[in-house]
């Protein structure tokens, strides 16, 4: 699906079974081969997941108390947590926890959503985002031809993160 407004293209594929097998990246590569001068500040890909499984409590304690362990699992030398709540029309309160964390020094951001659904049971959504390309479109390859890299650190994250709680 393909979404358009004045500021944003956006290329969405759903219901997919493994994201490395998504064919978003190859709609983009066409689109920017049919279209070369589309200008661009930032590219970014989103894989939305549901988890289920994991202590809630240790998940918590993970994300609040044992932050050494999560700059080692993000590889990074610098990120940023906050928890918020969120309430839905129903009263149903959730807890979400928004990390964002530096993967490049070439401005290249993560972001990670982890939305706590019910008992052991999450909603994460992560972003990978690559800025600053109106001053060099080269680094768009880190989304476009690299995605596979993406995908399996993603993967290498959620897992990491899941198990150590």
């Amino acid at each position: 699906m393909f979404l358009a407004d004045l500021d944003r293209l956006q290329i969405r594929e759903t219901e997919i079974d493994d994201p490395g097998k998504s064919k978003v990246v190859d709609f983009l590569r066409i689109y920017l081969e049919k279209l070369p001068y589309t200008p661009l500040s930032k590219c970014g890909v989103n894989i939305n997941v549901s988890i289920s499984g994991t202590n809630e409590k240790d998940l918590i304690a993970l994300l609040t108390e044992r932050k050494r362990e999560l700059f080692k699992i993000l590889e990074t030398r610098d990120f940023t947590i906050e928890a918020t709540s969120q309430h839905q029309s129903k009263g149903d309160k959730f807890l979400k926890w928004n990390i964002v964390y530096v993967i490049q020094k070439e401005h290249v951001l993560g972001r990670l959503a982890i939305t706590i659904k019910g008992e052991s049971v999450y909603e994460v959504n992560h972003n990978y985002e690559v800025g600053r390309l109106e001053k060099n479109h080269s680094r768009l390859q880190i989304v476009t031809q690299d995605y596979p890299k993406v995908v399996k650190r993603y993967e290498q994250i959620i897992r990491a993160i899941f198990e150590e709680a």
